[in-house]
C-alpha cells in the first residue's frame, strides 16, 4: 500500500456502501475532516455504486456484497489493507466509527 497523501495531495477516494447506515456516513465524513485537517487534502466521499475503479480507495463500512466482518463483539472493528485499498468496517453502528477513530489515533 502506498502513502494514502503525500504532500497535500492524494490519489484515494473515501468509499461508502451505496445502501449505507447513519454511522457509516458519520464516520466517512469524520474521516474525510480530520485527514483535511492533518494534511490539507480533501479526499472525496463516493458511494460505492460511484466508485472510480482506476483509483484507490479508504473504504468505510461494509459494502454491499460484504457479509458481517463476523466479529465476536457487538463493536468490533478490522482495519486491514486490501491491495491498494484500505478498509475500516465494523459490526453494526459503533463499530465502523471505532474503526476510523483508531486509524486517526494511530495517525496522531
Amino acid at each position: 500500500m502506498q502513502n494514502i497523501i503525500l504532500k497535500g495531495e492524494s490519489d484515494y477516494q473515501i468509499i461508502i456502501p451505496t445502501h449505507r447506515t447513519q454511522a457509516e456516513s458519520y464516520a466517512a465524513e469524520q474521516l474525510q475532516d480530520a485527514l483535511f485537517s492533518m494534511t490539507g487534502a480533501k479526499l472525496p466521499v463516493r458511494w460505492a455504486s460511484q466508485r472510480l475503479p482506476d483509483r484507490p480507495a479508504i473504504l468505510v463500512g461494509r459494502m454491499e456484497d460484504e457479509q458481517e466482518p463476523g466479529l465476536w463483539d457487538r463493536d468490533s472493528y478490522e482495519i486491514l489493507p486490501q491491495g491498494r485499498d484500505l478498509v475500516l468496517r465494523g459490526t453494526a453502528r459503533r463499530g465502523t466509527i471505532y474503526a476510523v477513530q483508531a486509524l486517526l489515533e494511530w495517525l496522531g
